[in-house]
């Protein structure tokens, strides 16, 4: 979608040429992080419109990123149960003891039912946790996109646009290039 607008100062762009999505993103998080607001940001070129094509078809994601879903599930499931198994334990303890918050009950079903299912919450997020963050385990083969991007920048600000140039030829950018504002 092309945005036309009305600018109040000449504007100012630079544009390199990367070889891929996976590069161009390092590059975009370059330019972010140097302070260049994505909304002056643009992608052009046979990569960006073949990425363009991907999202609009699918979710970027292999058909080999299904099972790390049911992983995590899975491993939500079993840990919740053993959480709900700990927390029935815990309640019927506390239950015959007695011991009890000022001001709450003392009933032994209700120790048991809300221990349990505290601990059947706690478990259930522990599992989730432990399968995320089980290292190589974890690894979606987002689908890559090849063909060259073109990344350009506009700004108002001349010393935006020469911190953008730096970034582009760091991230590799080939073809890089300043385009003076008009009139200048």
């Amino acid at each position: 979608m092309v945005r036309v607008t009305r600018e109040a100062s000449p504007s100012h762009h630079v544009r390199g040429t990367v070889s891929g999505m996976a590069q161009a993103r390092r590059a975009i998080d370059a330019l972010q992080f140097a302070g260049i607001e994505a909304n002056d940001i643009s992608l052009a070129g046979e990569g960006a419109a073949a990425a363009a094509r991907l999202a609009d078809s699918s979710t970027n994601s292999g058909r080999s990123d299904a099972p790390i879903i049911w992983r995590v599930a899975w491993r939500g499931f079993w840990w919740s149960v053993w959480g709900a198994i700990l927390g029935v334990s815990a309640g019927f303890v506390f239950g015959l003891s007695g011991l009890t918050l000022p001001g709450t009950s003392n009933s032994m079903a209700l120790q048991i039912v809300s221990w349990g299912m505290f601990l059947h919450v706690g478990g259930a997020i522990v599992g989730v946790y432990a399968a995320i963050t089980s290292g190589s385990a974890w690894e979606l083969t987002f689908q890559p996109v090849e063909g060259a991007v073109v990344i350009a920048v506009r700004s108002g600000d001349v010393g935006r646009i020469v911190r953008a140039e730096r970034v582009l030829r760091e991230k590799g950018a080939t073809d890089v290039r300043r385009d003076p504002a008009p009139g200048a």
